[in-house]
């Protein structure tokens, strides 16, 4: 999809998923959401909102296809190249890199439209991130949707959507939903159901047994076949269902119960009730977007939160980048040392210099965030909630650059000061025996990781949490009232 398409369809979609109804009813008009509910009433509104979803998902299940179908000739390349040279030889090649550059573009354009997707979760849960947690399973990925059973998710979803009190979103183009094929809602009822939709003969004989609660419809069906290879298929597909079945169902339950089954570490969960209120730093980004954009003629704005720094950029460059990172090297690590660029003139002798070189290398190695990036982490919450339209759509067609810069030294000193008792592990010593999902989620800074003390349990600080910093634009302040409660 080239970028002016992909531009205009983030431009229609975004305000399908997030205002349709806001916009339709005039809700600036009114004093409170209360008072705008009692004068429509609840379900008129919740119809409204269903019918932009409605709009929103035909034209993102066909971005999908679109972008999924744009994808295979590049990707088949690919693999072509691949077979023929060794991968050493042929990455500094001109076709290598341009078919993975494009691979790479379709890849973030889909993760953008799920993106979308996840929109609509996010506003059918409530903003709930727990309940969404407990839809997702590690390594959650879905299928090729060419290659799948789309068209009947299609179909059955349409069927439910022609009814204005209901709304079917199929899951498959979500990025944070693992489990079942539709969610339906029923704002007549208010009740919300995970069904799954399966294609064939021995699918519909399952889910009929498990829907009458009556193994005897399985049981006469494995009696009739004929040999142990088609009865151990049938019973691995049994079997199969059944599970998906029952993690859905707790999914369901969790909210409920307040106690369930992690599926990322296989321990027992529990809900935690706090008060707090997730403050960010969005008034201060706000307010650098808008002088960016109206009242100052620079094409970039720094300004500084409770641990770090953020960078808005017009019209992006690597250089400008560097210029952030350059900033950040003086400001911050080494306040007190002097640039070696100083030294020379003009610049370009400059980059000769070995010392000069050194320290460029030292500036590209500062780690910078790009809420860009948000879109492949579906555990959090989705970009759009946290920026004006215009900007969200510039951010993702790379005409607006935000960098955060995260300050793990600051975040430290915020910790002792909260009573968090941080230190520095060793990284290797930490990870030992935990699992693949642990080792990952673990926030590594260099060879060290960061450790907690509370009520005499340690604990690590995550990436979880710190994306709700860098890309959630949470304070470190709130981060770490939340720290405190969860322990």
């Amino acid at each position: 999809m080239n970028r002016l398409r992909f531009k205009k369809e983030l431009e229609t979609v975004i305000p399908l998923v997030l205002s349709y109804a806001a916009d339709y009813y005039n809700l600036q008009q009114y004093e409170s959401p209360e008072e705008a509910l009692k004068k429509i009433g609840r379900t008129k509104f919740l119809n409204k909102c269903h019918k932009g979803f409605k709009i929103a998902q035909d034209r993102i299940v066909n971005g999908l296809l679109e972008i999924e179908r744009e994808s295979k000739p590049y990707k088949k390349k690919l693999k072509e190249l691949k077979n023929k040279q060794k991968l050493s030889e042929i990455r500094k090649q001109k076709p290598f890199k341009d078919i993975t550059k494009k691979i790479k573009q379709l890849k973030f354009q889909k993760a953008v439209f799920e993106e979308l997707a996840n929109v609509i979760v996010w506003t059918i849960f409530k903003m709930e991130r727990i309940e969404i947690k407990s839809f997702m399973q590690p390594d959650m990925h879905h299928k090729s949707l060419l290659e799948g059973n789309i068209k009947s998710l299609i179909e059955t979803a349409q069927y439910y959507n022609r009814d204005r009190n209901k709304f079917a979103l199929i899951t498959d183009i979500t990025s944070c939903i693992s489990m079942g094929d539709l969610i339906i809602l029923d704002t007549e009822k208010n009740t919300l159901a995970l069904v799954e939709v399966k294609e064939g003969k021995v699918n519909d004989l399952i889910l009929e047994t498990l829907r009458n609660k009556d193994l005897s419809i399985a049981e006469k069906h494995l009696f009739n076949l004929q040999d142990n290879k088609s009865r151990k298929k049938f019973l691995m597909q049994f079997k199969r269902v059944l599970e998906q079945h029952e993690k859905s169902s707790s999914a369901l339950a969790y909210p409920k119960s307040g106690t369930g089954k992690d599926l990322f570490t296989g321990l027992t969960k529990k809900i935690i009730e706090t008060n707090i209120v997730e403050d960010q730093f969005v008034p201060a980004l706000f307010e650098a977007l808008q002088k960016l954009y109206t009242k100052s003629k620079k094409s970039e704005i720094y300004f500084s939160f409770d641990s770090g720094l953020v960078a808005v950029i017009r019209e992006p460059t690597i250089a400008r980048k560097w210029d952030f990172q350059h900033f950040i090297q003086h400001t911050i690590l080494e306040s007190k040392s002097d640039c070696p660029y100083t030294k020379y003139k003009p610049v370009a002798a400059a980059l000769e210099t070995s010392v000069v070189r050194n320290h460029f290398k030292k500036l590209q190695a500062i780690p910078l965030y790009n809420p860009r990036n948000k879109v492949f982490s579906p555990t959090h919450v989705p970009i759009f909630f946290n920026l004006p339209q215009k900007q969200a759509v510039d951010l993702l067609t790379d005409a607006l650059g935000i960098y955060i810069y995260f300050d793990p030294e600051r975040f430290f000193d915020l910790c002792q000061k909260n009573g968090l008792q941080p230190s520095w592990s060793d990284y290797e010593a930490v990870i030992q025996g935990e699992s693949k999902y642990v080792r990952s989620s673990i926030f590594r800074l260099g060879n060290k990781s960061l450790t907690f003390l509370v009520k005499k349990k340690q604990f690590q600080f995550t990436y979880g949490f710190l994306f709700r910093i860098v890309y959630e634009f949470q304070t470190a302040d709130s981060v770490i009232k939340q720290l405190k409660a969860f322990r």
